[in-house]
């Protein structure tokens, strides 16, 4: 049984690492946007994002299983109470399409910077891809990403290696090397608060589309514990990996800023393992396209009549229309927009763990029922 309870604890938390580290995380753009750019602070940014995933995530979960909430719907107004919370769900599902463009347009970005073709191309070969997916229900999907999540999480890895082997050859790049405890001087200080900030915005908007997700596998909870084991198992992964595509972005900041796909340029001197991440990437791509399409779909479903294939068709017109913004700028400024959405859902989450007092009247109720008990 502590076995079993384990193992789901576990594959909680490799759902959680998998939603987050879509094609925005692995190509290395938001990492830049949202902890390079702040330089040294942004390390103390990426230990506060790591921080407000594992805590978010046991938060959700254990309201979640506290109320027995199975759908998102359910959980916003749990939290929010009905309109609010009817608002919000709108929001989480505008925020899926957002992501779905997002993936479009790195599709994109990828097809012109690897092989100077046109970013409609791209945009347009991964929503032919997908369409072909969802056009009907498939449950694939599902052992595609547990396959998909560790090859990441070992490419991420290694190529975080790489780079300290290459900082250590580098004497002019090798400070944060030698003094890792650097970061925590008062030389980093000056952007601190902006990092600070950068960070709450990036873990609030992942959290808001991966809240939907952790409420799904509530069921899979039986006790507190195991939500507290998979929070902390997630939240540390991720803190993890944030650092090791920090350090690479930082130590290499000068030579990949203002590229769309930070990571391909940081390999561009070795072919072989630039293709590699290229394949991981676009399938990372993939299947985070397909998630955002399919949550989409059914939560547009469940509220109009509307036949799956028009609104299919529909969501890949906006979804392409959105990718013409470009990749860089979707991930800078719409993933912000709804980051701060996503911390007022952090704060509501926050107000349903605070006690609340009973009143006069609940007293007096709770204690006319005791003696039927």
């Amino acid at each position: 049984m502590k076995k079993a309870r384990a193992s789901n604890a576990w594959h909680i938390a490799l759902v959680l690492v998998g939603t987050v580290i879509g094609a925005g995380f692995a190509s290395g753009a938001e990492i830049m946007a949202y902890f390079t750019s702040y330089e040294e602070a942004g390390f103390m940014g990426m230990i506060l994002a790591g921080a407000i995933f594992a805590g978010s995530t046991y938060i959700t979960l254990k309201i979640a299983y506290e109320h027995k909430n199975t759908d998102y719907g359910s959980f916003t107004r749990q939290i929010a109470g009905r309109w609010i919370g009817v608002l919000l769900d709108v929001m989480v599902t505008l925020s899926m399409l957002l992501g779905y463009g997002v993936m479009l347009a790195g599709s994109g970005a990828i097809f012109s910077q690897q092989w100077n073709l046109p970013q409609w191309a791209g945009a347009a070969a991964m929503a032919l891809g997908t369409f072909l997916a969802l056009k009907s229900e498939n449950g694939g999907i599902i052992w595609i990403n547990r396959i998909l999540t560790p090859i990441l999480i070992a490419g991420i890895l290694m190529l975080g290696g790489y780079t300290l082997l290459g900082m250590a050859a580098k004497k002019e790049t090798a400070g944060l090397l030698l003094e890792p405890l650097s970061i925590f001087t008062a030389q980093p200080m000056k952007n601190l608060p902006q990092a600070l900030g950068s960070a709450v915005l990036y873990a609030s908007y992942n959290m808001l589309g991966a809240g939907a997700v952790l409420v799904s596998l509530s069921t899979y909870i039986h006790t507190k514990k195991e939500a507290a084991q998979a929070a902390c198992l997630g939240g540390v992964i991720l803190l993890i990996l944030t650092l090791a595509l920090g350090v690479a972005t930082f130590s290499n900041y000068d030579t990949i800023q203002g590229v769309s796909i930070p990571i391909l340029a940081l390999l561009e001197q070795h072919a072989f393992w630039q293709k590699l991440y290229v394949g991981v990437l676009l399938g990372a791509m993939y299947t985070t396209a397909v998630s955002d399409g399919f949550g989409f779909i059914r939560r547009v479903q469940a509220a109009l009549p509307v036949s799956r294939s028009i609104l299919c068709l529909t969501m890949i017109l906006l979804a392409l229309i959105l990718s013409g913004f470009g990749f860089t700028e979707l991930v800078t400024k719409g993933y912000r927009f709804f980051g701060y959405l996503g911390i007022g859902q952090l704060i509501l989450m926050m107000l349903q763990c605070i006690p609340k007092k009973e009143t006069l009247d609940e007293k007096q109720k709770r204690r006319q029922r005791r003696p039927h008990q």
